[in-house]
């Protein structure tokens, strides 16, 4: 006989509730697309799983634990990313009103060094490509600042200052 499972701990964080995700209209769109990649591939995944348990013997049967893992790790992901999908807010970008917020693409100098980020939520971060989070020091640093203005953030103990040269 066996015993009932209970929820696991993925599944019950992923109904909790952690706020709003904030992501751009690129990120939703992946997010959609990894969904759809995660249905189309779970019938074929399911098909495996009944073929191996026919099989025999389902506790010693190697092939069949590994189907059972592979559907049940889909499964969880494909709840957790449409639980995520119900607390996506939009980004708006391209607002030029002058104040940096989440969505905008700031270029600020430090020295003779130039840098662009644009501000994004933390599952779209990707500094190397100039995306960086708002929740970040330097991000959260720059929320609500204008053109022109000075901001310093601590890194590694030293204060490095930026000038603000263009929002967009």
């Amino acid at each position: 006989m066996r015993l009932p499972k209970r929820k696991s701990v993925e599944d019950k964080r992923a109904l909790t509730d952690h706020g709003p995700i904030p992501l751009t209209a690129g990120g939703i769109r992946q997010l959609e697309k990894h969904i759809a990649d995660i249905d189309k591939r779970l019938p074929e995944l399911r098909k495996e799983l009944g073929r191996t348990a026919e099989m025999g013997d389902l506790s010693e049967n190697a092939a069949y634990q590994i189907a059972k893992h592979a559907v049940r790790r889909n499964e969880g992901r494909l709840f957790y990313l449409k639980q995520n999908l119900k607390r996506v807010v939009l980004i708006e970008e391209n607002k030029s009103d002058g104040i940096v917020r989440l969505g905008s693409t700031v270029t600020f100098t430090s020295g003779k060094i130039k840098q662009t980020f644009q501000l994004v939520g933390p599952s779209e971060t990707n500094p190397s490509k100039g995306r960086i989070s708002h929740i970040s020091t330097l991000g959260n640093t720059l929320l609500g600042t204008k053109k022109g203005e000075k901001v310093c953030v601590p890194v590694k103990g030293v204060e490095v200052c930026y000038t603000i040269v263009d929002i967009s």
